[in-house]
């Protein structure tokens, strides 16, 4: 099963890769019970194995029902998490563990997509910073015979899907103009991108400074905020008075918390300079 859905940034809009990265996403995993590994997929060492006739359909339904929702997850160690400076996975190499604090994670969605013999396919919607390979095993240990992540495929990261998105082959053949202008239709441009974002509307005396990398204070607004479906928190596109974009900024409060905004006493952060 192949990897799936990548998000690709080029330019500034590498600047929000953080935002991508903790997006939720959405998963098909296949797991494989009967089986326990030291990496919790098929990559590793087996430790421990039972044979399995046949998988409890109802048996299955009611785990998942049970890891639905806010749940605690301990990462495994096989991870880029460190420990002491040092990454877990170097240590699980050297045949060490060590303690791992369990970290809040939201399982959104968990479907059942496929049944045979020993093998489950689900869907699996969940928040970011979900280890699916840790899902499988925890959901293996709750069924009693074990299991591991046996194939995973990405499917969607946001409101952004598999279906639409382009081969390596596709994007191998790109010349700079393809770039430019947006071929194959699956090239997403940041104005596209924050098309329902909040507007904040600059007077067009500060724009040259907007575009300078100045942050935006109340004074400058053309007139109050409009929209309220940016696809990241806190992020607005700045445009100048005739609607031109100039700037994709974070809005960031620093005034008392237990107050209503004020616009006086807010101002933005530039995070992308057109």
């Amino acid at each position: 099963m192949a990897s799936g859905l990548m998000i690709l940034l080029i330019n500034k809009a590498t600047r929000l890769s953080d935002n991508f990265l903790k997006l939720p996403k959405e998963y098909i995993a296949e797991i494989r019970f009967g089986i326990e590994t030291d990496t919790m997929d098929m990559e590793g060492r087996i430790t421990a194995s039972s044979h399995i006739e046949k998988l409890e359909y109802e048996k299955l339904i009611r785990i998942l029902c049970s890891f639905k929702g806010t749940i605690e997850q301990v990462p495994p160690m096989f991870s880029a998490l460190k420990h002491r400076g040092q990454p877990l996975y170097r240590l699980a190499r050297k045949g060490r563990e060590v303690p791992r604090k369990a970290r809040t994670i939201d399982i959104l969605d968990l479907e059942i997509l496929e049944l045979r013999q020993e093998i489950l396919t689900i869907r699996i919607g969940c928040s970011s910073g979900t280890y699916i390979r840790a899902l499988a095993h925890d959901i293996g240990q709750a069924y009693g015979t074990g299991a591991v992540l046996s194939a995973l495929r990405r499917t969607r990261i946001g409101d952004m899907d598999v279906e639409k998105a382009a081969s390596t082959e596709d994007i191998a053949g790109l010349s700079k103009t393809d770039i430019l202008t947006g071929a194959g239709g699956w090239i997403i441009g940041l104005e596209e991108l924050f098309s329902k974002a909040p507007v904040l509307y600059i007077k067009d005396r500060y724009a040259g400074q907007v575009k300078n990398g100045s942050p935006i204070s109340a004074v400058m607004l053309e007139k109050e905020p409009e929209g309220n479906g940016s696809p990241f928190a806190g992020m607005v596109s700045v445009k100048s008075a005739g609607g031109e974009l100039l700037a994709i900024h974070r809005i960031e409060e620093w005034c008392d918390k237990d107050q209503k905004p004020d616009l006086d006493k807010l101002f933005t952060k530039s995070v992308v300079i057109f």
